[in-house]
C-alpha cells in the first residue's frame, strides 16, 4: 500500500507558516492497529490541567478515495532544545495515523507517520501542517492520531469518527482565516473575514442566517418541561457567496448560526457558529448571566437579567452561595472557566455551554474518565463511591459539526439537580 503526503513545503505555504522544518521523515506505518480497551481513559482531551499536548484535527474530503487530515500543535505545549549539533532550539514531533473501518473492526485501511524537527520562532505559536490519506472504498471510518514530543515525552492520542464521507457535506466545505490557516474551533467570532473552499464545482454557495437564541437542552429549575428542543425557525437572512476557483469570501457581520450549502433547497449543508469578540470567554455582566440559567429558577434569571445594576445583582448572587467574599470568588471562577472551555471544546450550532456536553461540563467539570466507541463518548465521574456514567452520542443537529446529544436524559435530571443544589449552597462536585 502505497502512502503519500504532501511535502513539508507545500504543507507551509498553503498555511502561511514561516515554522521551519530542520527535519522531516516520512514512513510507512506498521499494520498495527489502535489500541482502546473499555479501561483506556482519555480524559485530558477536556481537561487542560493535565499536561498533555493538546493538538486539534480537521477532515476534510480530497476526492472520493481520499482525505486531507489537518493538524495543529500550540508550540507553547512544546519542549524546544538545543541539546543537538546545530545548538539551536529544536522540538522533535512524530505524527502517527491508522484509519480502521470502526472501533470493532481494527483493519488497517491505512496508516503511516511522520517526524518532524521544528525551529523555534518567537513570532510563531501554531504548528498547522496536513497529511494526506487513503480511506479507499470505506464511506464510514475511524482516524487514529498520535503525537509525541519526543523531547519531553509527552503524548496526545486521538480517535476522530468519519461518518459518510463522500455524501457528509461537513467533509466538503473547509473554513479558513484570511492567511489562510484552517480554522479548528467549532466557530468564528463576529467580524471575522473567513475564505470557504468548497470541493463542488458550484460557482456559489446558498447561506441561511439564524439569529434564534438557543435554549439550554436542560433547564434544572424549571416547572415546566426541564428538557428544552431546539427546533429550528425560519432563517432571518438568505443570500448566495460567489465562488471563485472554489473559493468564497465570507464576513461574519452578526452573531448567530449560519447554514452553508451548495444547493437552494439545503438537503445537504455544513454550519458556522458565530458569537462575538470575547468568545469563548464571557466578560461583560449581561454574558455572564446567561449561562447562570443552570442555577438559576426562571423567576431568579428575569430579576437579573431586568435589574438596572446587573453587575451589583450578580455580585449577589455568587455571595449568597458561601456567605464568604473569598470562597464566592473561587467558585465564580471555576464556574465561568468551565463555561470558557465548555465554549472552547463543544460549541455547535449554540454555544458550547448550553449543549449538552457543556451541560455536564459546567456542572460536574471535566470527566474523570472518557471513552470513545462507534455511538459517541461515555464520561464517567466517580464520588463517595457512587459512580455515574454520561453517554452522549454524535448527532447533526442543524448541519452541526461537534453535536452530541445525551443518552437517557430524563434519568439524569435528579442527579443535575443534585448537581445545581451543591453549587447554590457554594459546594462543588468535581474541583479537578
Amino acid at each position: 500500500m502505497t502512502i503519500k503526503f504532501n511535502p513539508i513545503k507545500t504543507t507551509v505555504a498553503i498555511m502561511a507558516l514561516v515554522l521551519l522544518f530542520a527535519e522531516c521523515k516520512t514512513v510507512k506505518t506498521p499494520q498495527q492497529t489502535p489500541q482502546q480497551t473499555p479501561k483506556t481513559n482519555y480524559a485530558y482531551h477536556y481537561n487542560p490541567s493535565y499536561n498533555h499536548l493538546n493538538p486539534s484535527y480537521l477532515i476534510t474530503k480530497k476526492n472520493n478515495s481520499k482525505i486531507n487530515i489537518y493538524l495543529k500543535i500550540n508550540t507553547n505545549e512544546l519542549k524546544f532544545s538545543n541539546q543537538n549539533v546545530q545548538k539551536k532550539y529544536i522540538a522533535n514531533i512524530a505524527c502517527k495515523y491508522i484509519i480502521v473501518p470502526s472501533f470493532d473492526d481494527k483493519t488497517v485501511i491505512d496508516s503511516a507517520s511522520r517526524i518532524s524537527a521544528v525551529k523555534y520562532m518567537k513570532s510563531q505559536n501554531q504548528l498547522v501542517t496536513f497529511f494526506e490519506a487513503k480511506h479507499m472504498q470505506y464511506q464510514d471510518f475511524l482516524v487514529y492520531m498520535k503525537i509525541t514530543d519526543l523531547n519531553s515525552g509527552k503524548t496526545s492520542k486521538n480517535f476522530i469518527p468519519v461518518k459518510d464521507i463522500n455524501k457528509n457535506p461537513e467533509y466538503n466545505f473547509l473554513f479558513k482565516e484570511k492567511s489562510g490557516k484552517p480554522i479548528f474551533n467549532p466557530f468564528s467570532n463576529l467580524g471575522d473575514t473567513l475564505i470557504v473552499k468548497q470541493n463542488s464545482p458550484h460557482n456559489e454557495i446558498f447561506v441561511n442566517y439564524y439569529k434564534q437564541d438557543f435554549s439550554p437542552s436542560v433547564i434544572p429549575l424549571s416547572n415546566a418541561d426541564k428538557i428544552m428542543s431546539d427546533t429550528l425557525s425560519a432563517p432571518s437572512e438568505t443570500f448566495t457567496l460567489k465562488v471563485q476557483n472554489r473559493y468564497a469570501r465570507f464576513t461574519a457581520k452578526q452573531q448567530g448560526l449560519y447554514i452553508f450549502s451548495n444547493d437552494s433547497d439545503f438537503q445537504t449543508a455544513t454550519s458556522m457558529y458565530v458569537a462575538d469578540r470575547r468568545f469563548p470567554k464571557y466578560m461583560t455582566p449581561y454574558k455572564l448571566i446567561q449561562p447562570l440559567k443552570y442555577l438559576l429558577s426562571p423567576n431568579e434569571y428575569d430579576m437579573l437579567t431586568n435589574s438596572p445594576n446587573k453587575k451589583l445583582e450578580l455580585d449577589k448572587f455568587w455571595f449568597s452561595t458561601t456567605k464568604n467574599i473569598s470562597k464566592a470568588t473561587q467558585l465564580l471562577k471555576i464556574y465561568y472557566t468551565r463555561i470558557k472551555y465548555a465554549n472552547l471544546f463543544f460549541t455547535s450550532y449554540k454555544a458550547g455551554w448550553k449543549t449538552d456536553r457543556g451541560m455536564i461540563y459546567t456542572l460536574f467539570g471535566a470527566p474523570q474518565t472518557l471513552n470513545y466507541d462507534d455511538i459517541g463518548q461515555s464520561w464517567t465521574y466517580t464520588l463517595n463511591n457512587t459512580t455515574r456514567v454520561f453517554r452522549f452520542k454524535t448527532s447533526h443537529r442543524h448541519n452541526a459539526k461537534n453535536d452530541y446529544q445525551l443518552v437517557n436524559k430524563q434519568k439524569h435530571l435528579e442527579i443535575i439537580g443534585k448537581a445545581v443544589e451543591n453549587f447554590r449552597n457554594g459546594n462543588i462536585f468535581f474541583k479537578k
